[in-house]
């Protein structure tokens, strides 16, 4: 599209650039802003994948806690940016979906997958 004397590029009827330097500014800068909010994301999830059991289960005012009929426990966390759901299964393994309004069981995209760990060693001291 032609804007005086600027173009402006559109994709799929989205900004995706143009001429003017504002308006690139613009498109990068969101660009930015979604690619750190995706990084937060795995973070996020990476930590609620990691963190024990016995942790999770101390905190109710921040993780919701659900027995599953299939006899997985599941977690569930809200950050400021996604709503994660942690499921871990009878056979120790724990994944780490992001919740997604449209997918079956709202069960989105997986983040995070590894071994459930129930208490958090304490430190071994040696002197």
């Amino acid at each position: 599209m032609i804007y005086g004397k600027d173009n402006i590029y559109f994709a799929n009827g989205k900004v995706t650039g143009g001429s003017t330097k504002s308006l690139l500014n613009q498109v990068q800068q969101h660009k930015k802003e979604q690619k750190d909010t995706k990084v937060f994301i795995q973070g996020a999830a990476d930590r609620l994948g990691t963190e024990a059991t016995e942790h999770l289960s101390a905190h109710p005012e921040t993780y919701q806690e659900f027995n599953l009929d299939t006899g997985e426990q599941a977690y569930v966390y809200k950050s400021q940016y996604a709503l994660l759901i942690r499921i871990d299964s009878p056979n120790r393994v724990t994944n780490v979906y992001q919740y997604s309004q449209s997918a079956k069981y709202h069960i989105g995209k997986r983040l995070f997958t590894g071994r459930t760990i129930f208490q958090k060693q304490k430190p071994t001291v040696q002197y």
